[in-house]
C-alpha cells in the first residue's frame, strides 16, 4: 500500500514544543477505497487530555493509531500527510495504548505474565516489577490473582486488565479507545478516576469514548468529527459542546437530555403486558468455567413476550448467563429447560431456528469472507443482492458489503453482528451489550429495531450495562451479583431501590467517582491480599519440591528420561519406563489417577491403535506362532512390539504433564535466555507457542458457537 506520509522536518521550538502534530492527513484502508480520513490537522501538547468525539465509524480510532504509529508502521494504509512525533514520545513503551477489543492486544496467559510483558521489553528491574503491577491493579480497582487466566475473565475485566497493562510501563502518552464501552456503572467510574488521576500526574491523553459527558469536567479539549472523516471543530471541551449540542444532536453524537431523562416507559407496567407461555425455566443452575463456579443456584422463568435485562457488576456471570439460555456453555448441575424441554435435549438445527444469540464480542460471530455475506447468512457469488445492500443501508453499512467484516471500525462490527442476528424472524432473541460502541443515534437506532420486534411479541432477553436503556425500555430487569441472581422485578422498583443498585454497582457515575477517587488505599490493600501467596495454585504447591530444582535443568533431566524411554527394547522395561513418570505425578505431584488418565485419555487411544496395527502387520520371526485373519498375521512378538511403542510413547506425555504442572514457562524461558545465552527472539517465540495452543482451543470453540447460532455445520 503506498504511503506519502512525511515526518516533519520541523522542530520542538517552531512548533511550540508540541507532543506531536498531524497537517493535511488523508487516509484510506485501500487503494481504490473510500477516505476514512480527510484533510486532518491535530496537535497534541505535554499534558493536555484530549477527546475525540464523532458519529460511528467517522475515522476516530484510526487517527488515534496513525498517532500512536500504528499506521502505518504496522497497519497498511494509503496515507497522505504530514506527522511529528517528539523524539521522547517515539521511545519504546512512551505510548500506552487500549483497543477498543481488549483480547486483541493481549501477549501472555497470566494476569502477571501480562502486566510485566511490557516492562520486560523496557528493561525494568524485577524487583520494581511487582510494585507496579499491583499500583496498575489498584489504580483500576481490578483484584485478582497474578496466576488468573484472563481468558476466563469477563469483557469488563478484560478491559481493566488491558489499562492496567497499559498503566505499569507510565507511558507519556496514554491512548484510551472507547475505555468504558463494556463497563458497569462502578468500573466506569473506576476508569474515570484513573484519568483523573493520570491528568494529575500530567500524562497526556487521547480519549475515544461515546458515552463522553462524565468525561467532560476531565478533559480540555474537544475534537468532533464529521460523519466524512474530517474535523468539524475543535476547541475547549466546556465551549465546544455548548456551542455545537445542536449540531451534535442532529448528527446522532449526543442525546437530548430530555429523552435520557424519560420516565419508565408505559410497558414496564406489568399489568400492561400480554405474556405468553414459558419458554425458559431454570431450576437450581450451576454453571462452571474452567474449575470457577460462575453462576450459583439460579431460579427463574422467562414468559413469551417479555423484554429482560441483564444487568450487574463486571464479572458477575451476566454473559455466562445469556450463554446458558443459548445452550452454549453446559449447566454443571440443576436444571434448564426451553418451551417445557430440557435444553441439552435440542438439537443446534432445532433451536437455532428458534432463537437467535448476538455475542458480547462481535468478531466471534462472523463466519464469513464479506460483509454482504454475514448479512445473507450465506456464500455469495458475484453481485451483493440488493435486499442485502438495503438491509445494510438501514444499519449505517452502506458501501461496505464487499469489505471483510474483520476491517470494519468497532462499532460498525458491533452494527453487522446485531443486523446479520435481526435480519431472519426467531421467536426469541439473546443479545450481549447489543449497543456497545455506538453513538447516541445509532443507539437509538438498534433499540427502536429491537422494540419493534417486541411490540410484535417476540421475546427480548438483553445484558447491559446503559442503565437509561434498561429503564426505557426492559419489561423485567435481573441483577446478578457474584453469580447470583439477587433481583428479579420491575425497573421502576429497581430505580427505587437503593440497596440493591449499591450492591451490583449500579449508583449514579457522579456518585461513584468522587467515592472512587478517595479509594486509592483501599483499593491496593485489596489488590496486596490477591497478591498473597495463598493465591498460589494447589498443583504449584504440591509440586514445590520440583519447582525447588532449575526449570532448565529440570528440563533437561526430563529431556534425558525420556531418551532413556526411547531405548526401552522389551514390554518389561516400557511398562517400567510408563510407571516411573506416573508414580512421580501421584506422589511427590499429588496428581490424581483420575486426572492424570484424563489428560492421557486422546493419547492413549491413538497408541491403542497403533498397538493393534502393529499385532496384526508385524513381521511374524521365525519360530513364533501367529495366525492368518484375511491378510493380516496377528502374533504375540506384534502385539508385544506394540505394548513397547505404546509405553514409550505414553511415558514421555507423563514425563511432558509433569513438567508442565511443575515448571512456570516464563521462568524456564528466563533461564534459557539468561544461563544458555539463547536470543530473546527465541524466547518469546518460545513463549507465543505456548501462548497460542490455548488460544487455538479457545478460537475453535468460538467458531464452533457461531456456525451452531447461524445454523451452519462445520463442514459447510
Amino acid at each position: 500500500m503506498s504511503s506519502q506520509l512525511k515526518q516533519s522536518p520541523r522542530t520542538l521550538e517552531e512548533m511550540a514544543s508540541p507532543l506531536l502534530f498531524v497537517k493535511d492527513l488523508c487516509l484510506r484502508y485501500e487503494e481504490h477505497g473510500p477516505w476514512i480520513l480527510r484533510h486532518i490537522d491535530f496537535v497534541l501538547h505535554p499534558g493536555e487530555s484530549v477527546l475525540l468525539l464523532g458519529p460511528s465509524g467517522s475515522g476516530k480510532s484510526t487517527l488515534a493509531m496513525v498517532l500512536a504509529g500504528l499506521i502505518p508502521g504496522i497497519l497498511e494504509a494509503e496515507v497522505k500527510g504530514e506527522v511529528f512525533s517528539s523524539d521522547s514520545l517515539r521511545k519504546p513503551g512512551n505510548i500506552g495504548y487500549v483497543f477498543q477489543d481488549a483480547d486483541t492486544q493481549f501477549c501472555m496467559l497470566q494476569v502477571d505474565d501480562e502486566l510485566a510483558f511490557g516492562m520486560e521489553n523496557r528493561q525494568i528491574p524485577r524487583a520494581k516489577m511487582r510494585e507496579r503491577m499491583k499500583e496498575a491493579l489498584a489504580n483500576v480497582l481490578l483484584p485478582v490473582a497474578p496466576n488468573d487466566h484472563h481468558h476466563e475473565f469477563s469483557g469488563g475485566m478484560k478491559q481493566k486488565l488491558a489499562i492496567a497493562s497499559a498503566l505499569t510501563l507510565r507511558p507519556q502518552l496514554c491512548v484510551l479507545d472507547e475505555p468504558t464501552a463494556n463497563l458497569d456503572p462502578l468500573a466506569s467510574a473506576q476508569v474515570l478516576a484513573t484519568i483523573q488521576k493520570l491528568r494529575e500526574q500530567g500524562t497526556s491523553l487521547l480519549i475515544i469514548e461515546h458515552h463522553f459527558q462524565p468525561l467532560l469536567p476531565y478533559v480540555d479539549r474537544v475534537v468532533l468529527f464529521n460523519r466524512d472523516g474530517s474535523i468539524h471543530r475543535q476547541g475547549p471541551a466546556g465551549e465546544v459542546v455548548a456551542e455545537e449540542w445542536a449540531w451534535m444532536l442532529a448528527e446522532g453524537v449526543a442525546e437530548s437530555h430530555e429523552l435520557v431523562q424519560t420516565a419508565v416507559r408505559r410497558a414496564n407496567d406489568a399489568s400492561s403486558l400480554s405474556l405468553g407461555n414459558p419458554l425458559w425455566t431454570l431450576s437450581g443452575l450451576d454453571v462452571k468455567r474452567g474449575k470457577r463456579e460462575v453462576l450459583k443456584q439460579v431460579n427463574a422463568e422467562i414468559r413469551q413476550g417479555e423484554w429482560i435485562a441483564i444487568v450487574g457488576p463486571n464479572g458477575s456471570g451476566k454473559s455466562t448467563l445469556l450463554e446458558a439460555l443459548a445452550g452454549l456453555v453446559p449447566a454443571e448441575s440443576g436444571e434448564l429447560s426451553y418451551a417445557g424441554r430440557p435444553l441439552k435435549d435440542w438439537s443446534a438445527e432445532e433451536l437455532y431456528q428458534r432463537i437467535s444469540v448476538s455475542f458480547q464480542n462481535p468478531e466471534h460471530q462472523f463466519v464469513y469472507e464479506r460483509v454482504g455475506e454475514e448479512i445473507a447468512n450465506q456464500r455469495l457469488s458475484g453481485d451483493i443482492p440488493d435486499d442485502v445492500q438495503s438491509w445494510l443501508s438501514d444499519f449505517g453499512l452502506a458501501g461496505l458489503a464487499e469489505q471483510s467484516p474483520y476491517m470494519l471500525s468497532q462499532g460498525q462490527k458491533r452494527r453487522l453482528s446485531v443486523a446479520s442476528m435481526l435480519r431472519k424472524e426467531h421467536e426469541a432473541y439473546l443479545l450481549d451489550e447489543p449497543t456497545f460502541g455506538q453513538d447516541a443515534a445509532t443507539t437509538r437506532f438498534l433499540m427502536e429495531r429491537l422494540e419493534s420486534l417486541h411490540i410484535r411479541g417476540k421475546t427480548l432477553i438483553m445484558v447491559s450495562h446503559d442503565l437509561s436503556l434498561v429503564y426505557r425500555y426492559a419489561t423485567r430487569v435481573w441483577v446478578v451479583v457474584n453469580g447470583r441472581l439477587i433481583w428479579d422485578g420491575l425497573p421502576q422498583d429497581l430505580k427505587n431501590h437503593q440497596a440493591i443498585r449499591a450492591k451490583a454497582h449500579l449508583l449514579s457515575e457522579q456518585e461513584l467517582i468522587a467515592a472512587e477517587l478517595q479509594r486509592t488505599e483501599l483499593s491496593m490493600k485489596d489488590i496486596w491480599n490477591a497478591w498473597e501467596p495463598k493465591s498460589v495454585p494447589k498443583n504449584h504447591a504440591r509440586l514445590s519440591w520440583f519447582r525447588k530444582i532449575h526449570p532448565v535443568w529440570l528440563f533437561i533431566g526430563i529431556l534425558v528420561a525420556a531418551v532413556l524411554m526411547v531405548f526401552a527394547n522389551n514390554w518389561q522395561q516400557g511398562l517400567a519406563m510408563l510407571l516411573f513418570p506416573m508414580v512421580l505425578l501421584m506422589t511427590l505431584g499429588h496428581q490424581s489417577p483420575w486426572r492424570v488418565l484424563k489428560i492421557l485419555a486422546p493419547f492413549v487411544l491413538i497408541y491403542f491403535l497403533s498397538l493393534v496395527s502393529l499385532t496384526l502387520n508385524s513381521a511374524v520371526p521365525s519360530g513364533s506362532a501367529s495366525v492368518t485373519i484375511l491378510w493380516w498375521h496377528p502374533s504375540i512378538a506384534g502385539l508385544l512390539n506394540g505394548i513397547v511403542l505404546a509405553t514409550r510413547m505414553i511415558g514421555t506425555l507423563a514425563l511432558g504433564l509433569l513438567y508442565v504442572d511443575a515448571v512456570d514457562l516464563t521462568e524456564l524461558t528466563i533461564g534459557l535466555t539468561r544461563h544458555f545465552r539463547l536470543p530473546p527472539k527465541f524466547a518469546y517465540g518460545f513463549l507465543a507457542g505456548f501462548r497460542i495452543l490455548p488460544l487455538l482451543h479457545t478460537e475453535w470453540n468460538k467458531i464452533q458457537d457461531a456456525r451452531r447460532v447461524r445454523g451452519l455445520s462445520l463442514n459447510g
